[in-house]
């Protein structure tokens, strides 16, 4: 089962990754309509997953309660479990929910890629991430997201309601999407601007939330394994790439609109930030840092290449993926569910590194 779930997990993310490397050889990708492919062996994971494990369990037996009563629903975030709720009463499982919610991420994903100067470039970079969310059904995670992709795609193709509608929803479908609200702000609005219009939609949102946030503080104020051990790790990807982008931001912005260079300045901070926090409270610095990955990936796929020389074109290939692995592997392997009994794949890749 393993073996046949890794084979799968390799082919989805070789296939942009390909793509990835006819968009540099400057072949027209463009023409090929490759998205139903690509969520073919995305829907064939979800089926090849072992469903088994604390996360899975949990979530199943929470799809159950809230479908069968709206008042279950401050188990949640609101969205999620109102979604939750609209798949219960048309008698679909959470299995739907999970294939929904990895397609929605994929799609949002390969969206936001087509803005982008090199296609499949953050479908390549982000293939790693849908392995949690799939397999260990992690659906809010995914739909959170999907969202900020969508609502980056919306800003980059200067359709700012339907970004403005992307960043209210994100925080109701996970907690988190609060962090991806304040991108998309920055992004619409500028830093300037933002302190003027996305504060005060923040501070509303948080007010609307607290009492969601507040569990989740509890919950990781009773997290055992606070320690930092393995944090500096698995925070390096997101600090190379914010050096990077920092190092090289006049010429990265000369070639790039100013949408797109809002977007970069909010992702770095964040990642700057994620990087300090972890230090404090390295449990909240990882889920944080998360939000690097879009940075990774947009920095090291669509602009080194450009900027670099066609002979460290591959180097940078390879670089992107294996930072983002060594990322999340890490992230797995310290997080507090990821038990060894439902990740047969921890001691080969977490122990190999360290973990």
């Amino acid at each position: 089962m393993v073996e046949s779930i890794f084979s799968i997990y390799v082919l989805l993310a070789a296939i942009p990754a390909v793509f990835w490397l006819l968009g540099i050889n400057g072949l027209p990708v463009h023409r090929f309509r490759v998205e139903g492919v690509y969520l073919f062996f995305l829907v064939l994971l979800i089926g090849s997953r072992d469903e088994i494990g604390a996360d899975w369990l949990h979530y199943e037996h929470q799809f159950s309660r809230i479908g069968q009563s709206l008042e279950a629903i401050s188990e949640t975030d609101i969205g999620y479990g109102l979604l939750v709720y609209i798949f219960h009463s048309l008698g679909l499982e959470i299995y739907h929910l999970n294939i929904f919610a990895a397609c929605f991420i994929g799609f949002g994903a390969v969206y936001l890629s087509r803005c982008l100067t090199i296609p499949w470039s953050l479908s390549a970079g982000l293939a790693v991430y849908f392995w949690p969310v799939v397999v260990a059904g992690y659906n809010r995670q995914a739909l959170s997201f999907g969202a900020l992709f969508f609502g980056l795609a919306f800003v980059l193709r200067d359709k700012k309601g339907a970004a403005f509608a992307a960043m209210l929803v994100l925080p109701l479908l996970h907690i988190s999407g609060l962090v991806g609200a304040v991108v998309i702000a920055a992004a619409i609005f500028g830093f300037r601007k933002k302190i003027l219009v996305g504060l005060p939609l923040a501070a509303g949102l948080f007010l609307f939330l607290w009492s969601r946030l507040e569990n989740r503080i509890g919950f990781y104020q009773d997290i055992r394994s606070m320690e930092s051990a393995g944090f500096l790790l698995r925070a390096i990807p997101n600090l190379l790439a914010a050096g990077v982008y920092f190092l090289l931001r006049s010429r990265i912005l000369a070639a790039s609109s100013l949408a797109m260079r809002r977007t970069l300045d909010g992702l770095s901070a964040i990642a700057l930030i994620a990087f300090a926090l972890g230090f404090f409270h390295s449990t909240l610095g990882d889920r944080l840092g998360l939000y690097g990955l879009i940075l990774q990936t947009i920095v090291f796929f669509e602009f080194l290449p450009r900027l670099l020389s066609g002979n460290m074109r591959l180097g940078v290939f390879l670089l992107a993926p294996l930072a983002s692995i060594s990322l999340l592997t890490y992230w797995l392997g310290n997080s507090v569910k990821a038990e060894e009994h439902w990740i047969p794949y921890r001691s080969v890749f977490v122990e190999w590194l360290g973990g």
